[in-house]
């Protein structure tokens, strides 16, 4: 599942260059990521404050191989939303997510 990368439609449009190069430096992070290396380690220890049991095992569960928004993985995330009360009535998948650019920038 993908973490809430959004950019804005009108950011998009009147940046596209910059909107690009933004995909495009998002999808090498999480290929370094996936690395799971001492590096990202550190780096995930400093913003998750985590137990390192709970840490090591979130690490061997999280991937970052595609780091698309799948139409699966929105609703049902908009469906604990609803559940948790933070929204009563989320957008519709292709109302929200475009994945064009993580698709063709590499």
């Amino acid at each position: 599942m993908c973490c809430g990368l959004i950019l804005r439609n009108e950011f998009i449009k009147n940046n596209e260059a910059i909107a690009e190069e933004f995909i495009r430096e998002y999808i090498k992070a999480g290929e370094k990521a996936e690395s799971k290396d001492e590096v990202i380690r550190d780096i995930a220890t400093s913003y998750l404050k985590a137990e390192e049991l709970v840490l090591d095992l979130s690490l061997k569960w999280i991937s970052y191989d595609n780091l698309k928004l799948e139409e699966k993985d929105y609703n049902e995330l908009a469906k604990y939303m609803v559940e948790m009360g933070l929204s009563k009535n989320p957008p519709k998948y292709s109302e929200f997510v475009d994945n064009t650019f993580i698709g063709e920038v590499k």
